[in-house]
Parts: structure tokens; sequence; C-alpha cells
């Protein structure tokens, strides 16, 4: 996965669960990196604005935002 910066913007691709989605990066740490998200979106059965997730997580994420 490439550098992660603050301010950075990931976009779901359309045809996607994540189409129509964009999470800003709020932090990164060794571990852990923060998103907002521009609007309220459904993960796991809860409904979140932002979140706290692992690098691994987050890389997750974004394997299944652009497939």
């Amino acid at each position: 996965m490439e550098q992660l910066q603050i301010n950075d913007i990931w976009h779901g691709k359309e045809g996607t669960l994540y189409e129509n989605v964009s999470a800003r990066i709020d932090a990164v740490t060794s571990r852990n990196v923060q998103v907002s998200f521009n609007h309220v979106i459904t993960m796991d059965g809860l409904q979140l604005a932002g979140t706290v997730m692992t690098h691994k997580q987050f890389g997750y994420i974004l394997m299944l935002a652009s497939s």
C-alpha cells in the first residue's frame, strides 16, 4: 500500500459497496489510520461518520472499494 498522508481523500469505485463514499485521512500512527467519511456509512452493522482502524483494515477497505 502506498504511503498514507493526512488529508488524502480516497474515493469508492462505482459499482462497489463504497460507491459515492469518500474517506479523508485525519490522522496516521504506526498502527492506526483515523478517517472521516463524506456521509454516514454502515460498516459491520454500525453507522459511522468516521472511524479508527488498523493499517491492515484500511488496506482491506481500499481493496474492496477499488475492486
